[in-house]
Parts: structure tokens; sequence; C-alpha cells
């Protein structure tokens, strides 16, 4: 595989991660096929899925004391590229939507950057602020809050 399509997948899981925390939802372990490896930061998941060929990894809610069983899973096939996110489960909406919005808009996080996060500048006459990354193809004068905001959301 190539360094590129490397570079690629981490970024997806990078953006998988930040996603779900963004949502309320933090790692929680990561099946590796041979043993459920804890993590708890985004730097402890990446280094257990990139250890092997393809895992699960499992999140929770961060307002869950109770620890109840995690259900909350994505399963990654490493190889694959811009496909490494390959079924997710869960009976949470806004889990499910926040796995959907990197998995739907992966081509638009390629195009963006493979750089660490950076926020966009750009702010509505409201005061509004853009939460995608800067560098996407947005003039200030487009800006309307109320697309970032919608059912169809991009976060890229």
């Amino acid at each position: 595989m190539s360094n590129f399509n490397r570079l690629v997948e981490r970024a997806i899981v990078r953006a998988l991660i930040q996603e779900c925390d963004h949502a309320g939802f933090v790692p929680h372990y990561v099946d590796d096929g041979g043993e459920n490896v804890p993590c708890s930061t985004e730097h402890a998941a990446m280094d257990a899925i990139f250890a092997v060929d393809d895992a699960r990894l499992f999140f929770r809610s961060k307002d869950d004391a109770s620890r109840k069983p995690v259900t909350h899973g994505v399963y990654l096939v490493g190889g694959n590229g811009e496909d490494i996110i390959s079924d997710w489960h869960c009976g949470n909406a806004s889990f499910n939507a926040a796995v959907d919005r990197v998995a739907m808009n992966v081509n638009d996080l390629i195009r963006v950057t493979l750089a660490p996060f950076e926020p966009c500048a750009v702010t509505a006459p409201d005061g509004a602020t853009c939460t995608r990354p800067a560098g996407h193809p947005h003039a200030p004068k487009a800006f309307h809050p109320e697309n970032h905001e919608s059912k169809n959301y991009k976060r890229w």
C-alpha cells in the first residue's frame, strides 16, 4: 500500500474519532481480532487500529457513567484506502449521523486536507463561525449558517 493511502486512512480514522467526540462519544476499546485493547484517547485508538489489518473500534457515550455494554462500533479494514470505514452499527441516531458525516464525505476530507484540523476563519454577519476546516471551497460571501446546521450538514 502506498504512503498516500496510509495517510488517507489515518486522516479518515482521525476525522471519525473527532466527529464522534463532537457528537458525544469517545473511544472505549479496539477489538483487534485477538483481544480488546482499551483506549480512551485518539492516539491510543489509532495505535491499536493501525497495528492490525482490520479492527473494530467501539465508542461509549461521554456521559455514560454506568459502563453499560458498548454497542457503538465501527468496522475498519486497513488497506482499503478511502473505504477504510467498512461498516458501523448502533441504535443511536446521533452516533450514526456522526459516522455518516465522515463516511459519506471522505472525498471532501481528502481534497481539503490531510494535515491536522485547522478551523475555517470565515464568520457570518451574525457572528456564527464555520466549523469546516480551513481551505475548503467556501467564499465568505456565500456563508449561510443554515446550510451548516441542516440535516445534510457536511463538517468538511
